[in-house]
């Protein structure tokens, strides 16, 4: 009964669009039938906050996580390679694991002493990487929960990511730094200096060669993964970058951000923009393409929403309105 009542409080929130505090990441699962999607709101009776699933196909319902009433704020989640786990981090330091297919909690794992910013999962789905405010990143083993190696940061960890042979770390911080480590050893390899304020979002080629990052500083800016030059730099808006996402083909990336609902979808070599969906109104906080490339999922503070790529063509709300 009290995951129904949870259900029916937090579907009906969804419906109204109360996001308030907002929804705060969305991800693809790795056959793209799925999306899920984590946020938070602040009611009169307490901090909400929800992680579910829904179909792509038609934008219903597939699986409630979690909706309750939790003194914590969700920040973000990722799917395991192969689509079974979901990983959520939030405020209250933890890591939850969860089955995509069941719905049940599978474990939850400790160590970060401040909110949790980003999950990734390594391309064998053996490991997650963590990154949070306590200035640190985490390698953990997924199987048993344990934390396999700590790595120190001069800075709070908004963003990290891994390369697509999962040999390399790569972290966005909030001094505007760009930290790539040994997946390996947990060696830092090099830092990547040109962003003035945080890192708010990076993205790694699936190539491995090339990193996009986006900052608070407005800026958008790709880089050599292997030298560490700085190859293009641009303003990309009037305000922050919240998210940026590479095609699945790598020809291309897409971010956006604060003050603006727009989707710029840029060439990924040159920087220059190709294409800008018009997106929902107000600040977006991340946005994802699909497996296919096809789509692309967009979240603000009160909807997520999905688009065509090729059309720019608005496809559905999740969950509908």
């Amino acid at each position: 009964m009290k995951k129904i009542f949870f259900f029916v409080i937090a579907f009906s929130a969804l419906c109204q669009g109360m996001f308030a505090m907002g929804v705060m990441d969305v991800a693809f699962s790795p056959d793209g039938r799925r999306v899920a999607f984590i946020g938070t709101e602040r009611t009169d009776e307490g901090v909400f906050t929800y992680m579910m699933q829904f179909n792509t196909s038609d934008g219903s319902l597939n699986k409630v996580f979690y909706a309750e009433y939790l003194e914590m704020i969700g920040y973000c989640l990722a799917y395991s390679p192969d689509g079974r786990i979901v990983a959520a981090g939030a405020s209250n330091t933890g890591i939850f694991l969860v089955d995509s297919i069941t719905g049940d909690p599978i474990n939850l794992l400790l160590g970060h002493d401040e909110s949790v910013r980003s999950v990734a999962f390594s391309p064998d789905g053996k490991t997650l990487v963590s990154g949070a405010m306590d200035n640190t990143i985490r390698l953990w083993n997924v199987a048993s929960g344990s934390e396999i190696r700590l790595i120190k940061v001069d800075s709070g960890v908004n963003t990290v990511a891994l390369s697509p042979d999962g040999k390399t770390i790569v972290a966005g911080l909030s001094n505007g730094h760009i930290k790539l480590f040994d997946a390996g050893n947990g060696r830092e390899i090099r830092t990547l200096i040109g962003h003035q304020e945080n890192v708010n979002s990076i993205a790694i080629s699936p190539d491995g060669r090339t990193i996009v990052s986006g900052s608070k500083d407005n800026y958008v800016k790709l880089w050599d993964t292997a030298s560490g030059r700085e190859k293009v730099s641009f303003v990309g808006q009037q305000y922050a970058v919240n998210s940026v996402a590479f095609s699945p083909d790598g020809k291309t990336f897409a971010y956006g951000g604060t003050g603006e609902g727009s989707i710029k979808i840029c060439d990924a070599v040159t920087g220059k923009e190709i294409k800008k969906i018009p997106g929902a109104s107000g600040m977006i906080t991340c946005i994802k393409f699909s497996p296919d490339g096809k789509t692309i999922a967009q979240t603000t503070l009160d909807t997520v929403v999905l688009w065509d790529v090729a059309s720019g063509r608005y496809i559905r709300s999740i969950p509908q309105m």
